[in-house]
């Protein structure tokens, strides 16, 4: 491939998930790769985006092989850099409080024969979007993967693999807003069924006051009877 100097790539915006036609579009573009010199393993640039905020609170781990090997400090342009070493699996992690995290996939592992010497770079940007209702607060899966193309002996973007965890994040969008739609319908019946006990109840404790009241006046009433009989035997 060309040789294409890292300052002078194109930086490529990420919108996972916004819609899956505009997914399937960015996926074309998301990591481009290129080829680099003089450096230590698999070079990446990448630049954090916050929609409708600031990057404040905002971090992003690094994990190897499982276990966090650092956390990148997020400055106010959210761009940074940092090298990955060959044959290990990474996961990077991009959060900020109250807004839906993303984890990249970068499989670091390449063939015997690759020639360490000409090392390889990719840039991308991500996306992180404010929590929602009807949006499911943390996608538990990377929302892409990179890793070594024997095809094209170059790291790539797996197409493959983001196609399936976008319909997958779909799917699991539409069962949230299908069963927040089925609590809120749940919730409209529990208060109609609450209002409805509450008139009971309400009706109920006026019939129970009349009865007594009834019984009171019909005490009254014998009593006054009684009191009538017994002036009347006296006279």
């Amino acid at each position: 491939m060309n040789k294409i100097s890292l300052t002078t790539m194109r930086r490529r915006k990420v919108d996972f998930f916004s819609s899956f036609r505009k997914f399937l579009l960015a996926l074309l573009f998301i990591f481009p790769a290129v080829t680099l010199y003089a450096q230590s393993g698999l070079q990446v640039s990448a630049r954090l985006i916050i929609r409708k905020g600031n990057l404040e609170g905002a971090k992003v781990t690094i994990y190897k092989n499982g276990t966090v090997s650092q956390q990148m400090p997020v400055g106010n342009r959210g761009i940074f850099d940092f090298s990955l070493d060959y044959g290990s699996e990474y996961i990077i992690s991009f959060e900020k409080p109250n807004y839906i995290g993303k984890k990249i996939a970068i499989d670091t592992k390449v063939p015997e024969n690759f020639k360490k010497d000409i090392e390889k770079g990719t840039v991308f940007d991500v996306e992180l979007f404010p929590q929602s209702e009807n949006e499911i607060k943390e996608y538990e899966n990377p929302v892409g993967k990179i890793k070594f193309a024997n095809d094209i002996r170059d790291f790539e973007f797996d197409t493959d693999y983001s196609i399936k965890v976008s319909k997958e994040i779909e799917k699991a969008n539409k069962q949230l807003a299908e069963n927040n739609k089925k609590k809120e319908k749940e919730e409209i019946a529990r208060k109609e069924e609450e209002k409805r006990q509450q008139l009971l109840a309400e009706a109920q404790k006026r019939k129970e006051e009349e009865v007594a009241k009834q019984k009171v006046a019909e005490e009254t009433q014998k009593i006054q009877e009684e009191q009538l009989r017994k002036e009347a035997e006296e006279r």
